[in-house]
């Protein structure tokens, strides 16, 4: 920990999947496109999708498979002691999700502590295997994910913000 109270030597993941059906982006409000970081960007000359508008704020609608991939995320939480989940959204077609691997929390205990790739392993398969018995037989992961780790404050806020879009 420094003197501005950053731990530096944590490790923080941003996961992202592209993954298929687990919800629908529906109107909410004013302002933000959950689906878009800045819309503006993706549309040029502001030339939006017929049903897009810009000023309408949008929230996520998960459906039985994307409950599951949140029920999954939290079990992470319960299955292995050492983790801690900053902050997540399932997407329809992806996810984000801040994952902090805190050795500290099993020091004095004999935890083989797993790698990340294990856990996101386990919550695919598992989640995996409760989608196909919900009937989406033909849901599949992609093979990996994308991961950075979260290096000070400023990147930890920009990204935790981020995924509250």
């Amino acid at each position: 920990m420094n003197k501005k109270g950053i731990c530096l030597g944590m490790i923080i993941q941003k996961i992202i999947y592209n993954l298929c059906c687990l919800g629908r982006v529906i109107p909410a409000g004013t302002d933000r496109d959950l689906s878009l970081h800045h819309p503006e960007n993706h549309y040029p000359g502001n030339h939006y999708p017929e049903n897009h508008h810009p000023k309408i704020q949008y929230e996520v609608e998960l459906n039985q498979y994307g409950k599951i991939v949140d029920e999954r995320i939290q079990w992470l939480i319960s299955q292995y002691q050492y983790v801690d989940i900053h902050n997540y959204v399932v997407m329809p077609n992806h996810l984000h999700l801040i994952l902090e691997i805190d050795s500290q929390k099993v020091k004095a205990q004999n935890v083989r502590i797993k790698s990340l790739s294990s856990q996101m392993g386990a919550m695919k398969t598992t989640s995996s295997n409760k989608i196909h018995e919900a009937g989406f037989i033909d849901f599949a992961w992609h093979r990996s994910f994308h991961d950075h780790i979260i290096r000070d404050e400023k990147a930890y806020i920009n990204i935790f913000n981020y995924e509250l879009i």
